[in-house]
């Protein structure tokens, strides 16, 4: 081989491996593109949970808040039933509840 011609395969093979490095940097850059919409897709899921993790525990204090209150009317019912004369009547009722309502899960 003439050294022309191992000047013209080296050419080609830089235009190849030229060639090739422009395609990978491209498939590179697709690829980074695409880490960063999963990214920000995670990213807007993460705070979407925190603010139903959030919402969640406003829920459970509003539910107990109103157990609460349930339970003081039930009481103060209790107390009406008896000041009123049916204070027997009134703990057979509150017995009845009691067994009739099944325990709330949380």
């Amino acid at each position: 081989m003439s050294t022309n011609d191992l000047v013209a395969e080296l050419k080609a093979h830089i235009k190849e491996l030229t060639s090739e490095k422009e395609e990978l940097n491209k498939n590179i850059a697709l690829k980074d593109a695409r880490i960063k919409q999963l990214l920000n897709k995670v990213e807007d899921a993460n705070r979407e949970v925190k603010s139903i993790a959030k919402r969640m525990e406003d829920c459970k204090a509003e539910t107990e808040a109103a157990r609460e209150e349930t339970e003081r009317a039930k009481k103060r019912i209790k107390q009406i039933k008896n000041t009123l004369g049916g204070g027997v009547l009134a703990d057979e009722e509150d017995s009845a509840e009691k067994k009739a309502e099944p325990e709330p899960q949380l």
